[in-house]
């Protein structure tokens, strides 16, 4: 009878052990890493550098054993990507860290315009070991028995014997909202653990604490323990022949903007109003050189969705065009505001991937003169909702350059004159490029041509002019350069 009660207590125990509950979720689980892929490193030097620094990572992660290296990238937990591109004055490396999950860490570097193999190589090296570190853990439970797990980190990772390293669960993961690289981690302790043995790339250990019973298990992620972190230096990198290494200073990653982004410019538009008149005839007013300024800011509410405004103003001095009309030097302003709400899809997780945006909003351009004895032009306005295309991309991969196309179609038009003129049709045209050099992460520069033409058909027997109106068109050229920041 005691030993059936022991059995049944036996048991029960076990099953209360196997039914205990495992943190799991998508973030813990979308930083896995077991096997990597080298996608082929590429450079504008004819490969010179790329072969040997891809060899050289290669042989860093096999000779770490914590990664195994495969041959098919769509098995692959991760896949490591490198550009270097040779300028005039200076190399620029790119390096980035693609999960199967669509999670990217990236980074860049410039380098000084040297030729030998083993400095460049070197800073291969030190941004690879820089984008390893930002992973949010060191190592993985291997295997345990009760008390004892097997870790695979070592000596040659840096820990010691009797160091205390800390099981975690990722439960967060903050990511760029634009392209999905990783910022930062949110973490849960799930124990600890004392190393009692110590090899080279495999450390032995004892659960000092477990936050329910059975949770560290097989996988478990494994960091070094913010009391007792080892120094794991960045490598050095070859100096000149007699000078001896020095090693790199403290790498702080640099955070890519995830919030949005403001612009400025000015510059000039080029604008001509044609009127038709009952009597007097077709007439026009123009201004070759309008200084005009223009505000635009952006806010990214996810990834996908993005919300944009801009407002742009000028004002100039014109001929009246009405013969007999005064004052015969009218005061102009043209004002134009849009509001949209853009869906954004890129083509790939890349910082400069194509880009495609739709978009849905509201639009409005103004053209406001003085008053004027009897009236030939004067106030009007043309608006409506409209829907917006636009297409991005990188004029090359070695040009900092992007190329932008977008144009504006306006589901609803209205039109509204100052002399009570009714219309009977309102043609809309609106559409431009913008060219952005960006000169880094955060700044850009920007140039703008933009195409708008605004025009309306009016009843003759409407409106107070004494000589009716029939028509009335605006066309408008704008070149702006301008400024650009992204937080």
């Amino acid at each position: 009878m005691r030993s059936l009660t022991f059995v049944l207590i036996y048991l029960f125990s076990f099953s209360i052990l196997a039914k205990t509950p495992a943190y799991i979720n998508n973030e813990d689980g979308a930083l896995k890493i077991k096997t990597v892929f080298l996608e082929p490193f590429s450079d504008n030097v004819n490969l010179i550098y790329a072969t040997k620094a891809e060899i050289k990572i290669k042989s860093l992660i096999e000779n770490d054993n914590q990664w195994d290296v495969t041959a098919s990238k769509k098995d692959a937990d991760l896949v490591i990507e490198s550009r270097l591109t040779k300028n005039p004055k200076s190399y620029t490396l790119k390096m980035g860290l693609l999960f199967k999950s669509g999670i990217v860490i990236q980074d860049s570097k410039e380098i000084d315009n040297i030729f030998e193999t083993e400095k460049i190589l070197g800073h291969y090296e030190t941004l690879f070991q820089n984008l390893k570190s930002r992973i949010p853990y060191q190592g993985m439970i291997a295997s345990r028995t009760q008390d004892q797990v097997t870790i695979n980190i070592g000596a040659a990772h840096g820990v010691v014997t009797n160091q205390e390293v800390l099981a975690i669960h990722i439960a967060k993961l903050n990511l760029h909202p634009k392209t999905q690289a990783y910022l930062s981690s949110e973490k849960i302790v799930l124990g600890k653990i004392i190393l009692t043995k110590v090899d080279e790339f495999l450390s032995f250990g004892k659960i000092e604490f477990e936050r329910e019973p059975q949770i560290l298990k097989k996988e478990t992620k494994i960091e070094f323990s913010r009391l007792d972190r080892p120094s794991l230096a960045a490598p050095a990198i070859p100096l000149e022949p007699g000078i001896p290494s020095v090693p790199q200073g403290e790498w702080v990653p640099r955070q890519p903007p995830q919030f949005g982004r403001v612009s400025v410019s000015g510059g000039l538009v080029q604008y001509t109003q044609n009127l038709n008149f009952l009597t007097a005839g077709s007439r026009s007013l123009s201004q070759w050189f309008t200084p005009t300024i223009k505000g635009m800011a952006e806010l990214w509410l996810n990834p996908n969705l993005h919300l944009e405004l801009f407002i742009r103003q000028s004002s100039f001095k014109a001929s009246n065009p009405l013969p007999g009309s005064e004052p015969g030097s009218l005061n102009m302003s043209l004002s134009q505001y849009q509001i949209k709400a853009k869906y954004n899809y890129e083509v790939d997780s890349s910082a400069r991937a194509p880009q495609f945006q739709v978009a849905f909003g509201i639009g409005s351009f103004q053209a406001l003169a003085d008053k004027a004895t009897p009236l030939g032009t004067g106030d009007l306005s043309y608006g409506g909702a409209l829907v917006g295309f636009k297409g991005t991309f990188a004029v090359s991969e070695e040009s900092p350059i992007d190329l932008g196309l977008y144009f504006n179609y306006f589901l609803s038009k209205t039109a509204k004159d100052s002399g009570d003129a009714a219309s009977s049709g309102v043609q809309i045209t609106d559409f431009g490029m913008i060219v952005r050099y960006m000169k880094t992460i955060n700044l850009a520069y920007t140039f703008e041509l933009s195409f708008e033409s605004y025009g309306s058909d009016f009843d003759f027997a409407t409106g107070t002019r004494p000589d009716p109106v029939n028509s009335i068109t605006h066309k408008l050229t704008s070149t702006l350069a301008g400024i650009e920041y992204s937080f």
